[in-house]
């Protein structure tokens, strides 16, 4: 079962054309962990170091620290 925050990710970032379609699937899983703890910081809640450390996940973490 999908929970709110990944089918938010999944609609605001699924057809992201990142190159790789493994990007995009970290893009989605990305995004919907940070909806899903809003107050904690990137690397208390990722489990994978690796997702974060990327150029993409530097970026995207830009991006939706400016949303609302």
């Amino acid at each position: 079962m999908i929970n709110a925050h990944t089918h938010w990710a999944e609609l605001q970032f699924g057809q992201s054309d990142l190159g790789d379609p493994r990007r995009t699937a970290r893009l989605v899983k990305l995004a919907s962990t940070l909806a899903n703890e809003p107050g904690k910081s990137l690397v208390n809640i990722t489990q994978s170091p690796p997702i974060w450390k990327e150029p993409i996940g530097l970026s995207v973490t830009r991006t939706l620290m400016q949303m609302p």
